[in-house]
């Protein structure tokens, strides 16, 4: 006859418990929502102080054609840890108004210098034309506005997750 033997027990889980690990993460459920909030305000004056200029563009600017008279040539890092720099060419829109013609210098470059007399769409301050840009559709909001909306998702994700658990308690 053979014997037959019953299965060990399990193991007990191994819990190792140090005191100010235990508390950290307490912590850090308890202020979330507090952190998340701070982010979210954070990421919205970012995105708002990106495209100030651009936004007050887009609200109260004037639009006109203008077109490219040159292009500006500039040294610009590869990426934002880089030292390596690539040229870009920036271009120089001339547009007129009403009272004189102007010249600027377009915030966005490429790799190489298109045609010259292209005629553009530009977008300028009513008050101070030398503020202008090429009004160019998705352009226009990058890259402060997907900022700024994901600002506003967590601030207002946080606010409605605390006006939440304040009803609940």
């Amino acid at each position: 006859m053979r014997a037959t033997r019953e299965p060990a027990p399990p193991d007990p889980p191994v819990r190792t418990s140090i005191a100010w690990i235990d508390a950290l993460g307490a912590a850090f459920v308890r202020s979330r929502r507090a952190l998340q909030l701070a982010t979210g305000v954070f990421l919205v004056l970012l995105g708002l102080y990106l495209g100030k200029a651009r936004i007050e563009l887009l609200l109260d600017g004037v639009r006109t054609t203008g077109r490219i008279v040159a292009y500006e040539q500039r040294l610009m890092p590869t990426s934002g840890t880089s030292t390596a720099r690539t040229l870009a060419f920036m271009p120089v829109v001339e547009f007129q108004t009403a009272a004189h013609s102007v010249r600027f210098t377009d915030w966005l470059g490429s790799s190489v210098a298109a045609a010259r007399n292209e005629s553009v769409p530009v977008v300028y301050r009513r008050t101070d034309p030398s503020v202008a840009m090429i009004d160019r559709r998705v352009g226009n909001w990058l890259p402060w506005a997907p900022i700024l909306a994901l600002g506003l998702f967590l601030s207002l994700d946080a606010l409605r997750a605390y006006i939440a658990r304040r009803r609940s308690t």
